[in-house]
């Protein structure tokens, strides 16, 4: 049987009775599978971590990055690390919005930290252009470039198009807050910080909203790795991304797709092509009286291209006054019918404010330059 011809049997869920039923036809389903897709920890994905100031959100983000840098990933990050003070020799790449917002081809197959992703959007301007791309980023990218993501954000409220990409959401607590270590009164700040992780996707435990606790112990011993006084722009999350190309347009009539810029032009030549003959006369006469050498000689074109040509209306008449006798009179009878043809928007027409007059050329001469010597402007 031709491959393109192989039908995929279907199974409809009542033939399986029980989940061992189930396991077994995935074991067999998986019998030609690599073994690198019997692995259950995820390659990819994207891990939230909130808090109050203070609450061990940029520790913990820290820790993540170095144990990586240690494991020798490629790191791109907003946060000032220092892996040499832990002994690491691999360094951290800078990160900035710009990147992710420009698709930045070399984030792939590495981890990404964002220290204070408010910075770079705001939940009020959900539909910016800037929150669009960076939301395509994750969408687009956390998979299909084999990328782990951290962030921190002191508020749970961003945009919810970015939260429908967050595998693993992480609060914390520096339990120096806590009742108890009050009571105790020999705890100190910023060394013993508590989590709780909500595997969001189920990625990680198998069970979608599946929490579980751990802690951070002795991170003083991370003080001294990371800037955690950074300060950011606190301006970033305005910041207005323009996306720079031409819209498209769908004519449905023919079925094409073009540029805005490009449907004038493409108007102009319908209409030169539906008055094909009386363009085509138009250019015969001048051919036959001499208007075209007229033209260059007392360089009254002003520019050329594969359909039209333009004209200086200014020049042309200034030029006219030096003629005599039977050339004035068929270069002045030209000129008085392109002016008439210009006033009917046909096959000529008047631009830039009528000091110019624009010619559509016959099919026969499209692709052509017709004029020599050509006073370009």
């Amino acid at each position: 049987m031709n491959p393109s011809e192989q039908v995929i049997d279907t199974i409809p869920p009542e033939a399986f009775e029980d989940e061992d039923d189930i396991v077994d036809a995935a074991v067999q389903d998986a019998v030609d599978v690599p073994e690198e897709y019997r692995h259950w920890y995820p390659d990819s994905f994207m891990v939230a971590i909130l808090g109050h100031r203070g609450s061990g959100k940029t520790t913990l983000m820290a820790r993540f990055l170095l144990n990586r840098l240690a494991l020798g990933y490629q790191i791109y990050t907003n946060l000032e690390l220092y892996p040499e003070k832990a002994g690491i020799h691999n360094a951290p790449k800078p990160l900035q919005l710009d990147d992710l917002l420009s698709f930045e081809l070399s984030l792939q197959q590495a981890a990404i930290g964002i220290e204070e992703l408010g910075t770079w959007v705001e939940t009020m301007r959900a539909a910016s252009t800037t929150n669009i791309l960076l939301n395509k980023f994750f969408q687009l990218c956390i998979r299909k470039k084999g990328l782990e993501i951290f962030f921190t954000n002191q508020s749970p409220r961003l945009p919810g198009a970015i939260w429908e990409q967050i595998d693993l959401k992480i609060t914390g607590q520096d339990l120096f807050y806590s009742p108890w270590a009050r009571e105790e009164g020999n705890v100190a700040k910023g060394t013993t910080f508590c989590y709780e992780a909500e595997d969001i996707s189920g990625i990680f435990t198998g069970y979608p909203g599946l929490t579980r606790a751990f802690m951070l112990r002795q991170a003083n011993q991370l003080w001294n790795k990371f800037n955690s006084y950074q300060m950011f722009n606190p301006f970033q999350w305005a910041q207005k991304t323009q996306i720079e190309g031409q819209r498209k347009i769908l004519n449905v009539e023919d079925g094409e797709i073009y540029t805005e810029g490009e449907e004038d032009l493409r108007d102009f030549q319908k209409v030169q092509k539906q008055y094909n003959p009386a363009v085509t006369k138009v250019w015969q006469n001048f051919d036959s009286k001499g208007v075209m050498d007229f033209i260059n000689r007392h360089k009254v074109l002003a520019r050329e291209t594969d359909d039209r040509a333009v004209f200086k209306i200014t020049a042309w008449r200034r030029a006219m006054s030096g003629l005599k006798g039977q050339s004035r009179k068929d270069v002045e009878a030209e000129f008085k019918g392109l002016m008439a043809l210009a006033k009917e928007k046909a096959i000529s027409r008047f631009t830039n404010h009528n000091q110019l007059i624009e010619l559509a050329k016959p099919e026969h001469l499209i692709g052509h330059q017709i004029f020599t010597e050509a006073n370009e402007q």
